[in-house]
């Protein structure tokens, strides 16, 4: 009987169309990828904080600090992170996707990223030099690096405590030498925690 009513004062072509519109709507769904959960980080603040991170939440400058090396990932113990720990997906922020040679005309936050990730410099070294500094870079700095414009190396006596504007690697190298901590573990903190341990 077509254009009946039911009980519920629906007609059968309304209902009908309703139940096709609920199946295709349930077909949608089951056609739609899952979302995906992309899961945590553990990441080492520069107090020595360790904190849990969804990494496509991470701002820009968190990226950025923890490509030039002041964030560090770690487990969620807060110890370093070991090589057979299961990494990110590729390409994504916590990768280590090569990072090119900016713009001449980019501003110098990029050509910090560009040195210390690409070119191996120590990232308050390449935040001491000026745009133009790190724009004269040879771009096989890493293969051969010579002396940084501007930068001399002084040499610390053996022993000695650095100077408090020596880089964080002089910082390492000292409270390793004093027996402090290990290379690994003093590499997660700032400089400025070393310079306090080593005193």
């Amino acid at each position: 009987m077509a254009g009946s009513a039911s009980a519920e004062g629906f007609t059968e072509e309304e209902l009908a169309a309703a139940l096709q519109l609920l199946r295709s709507r349930q077909a949608q769904s089951k056609a739609r990828p899952p979302v995906k959960d992309e899961g945590t980080v553990f990441i080492r603040g520069e107090g020595g904080s360790v904190f849990e991170m969804t990494p496509s939440k991470m701002s820009s400058d968190l990226k950025r600090r923890l490509r030039l090396g002041y964030l560090r990932q770690v487990n969620a113990d807060g110890s370093p992170l070991r090589e057979n720990t299961p990494a990110p997906a590729p390409g994504g922020p916590l990768g280590q996707e090569p990072v090119p040679r900016p713009a001449k005309s980019a501003p110098k936050k990029d050509w910090v990223l560009y040195a210390v990730t690409a070119l191996g410099l120590d990232a308050e070294r390449a935040e001491g030099m000026t745009r133009q500094e790190l724009i004269d870079l040879p771009a096989d700095h890493a293969q051969h690096p010579g002396p940084t414009p501007g930068n001399e190396p002084v040499p610390t006596p053996a022993g000695a405590r650095p100077d408090e504007d020596a880089p964080k690697s002089e910082w390492i190298a000292h409270v390793v030498s004093k027996g402090l901590l290990s290379a690994e573990d003093a590499s997660n903190y700032t400089k400025a925690d070393l310079i306090d341990l080593a005193t």
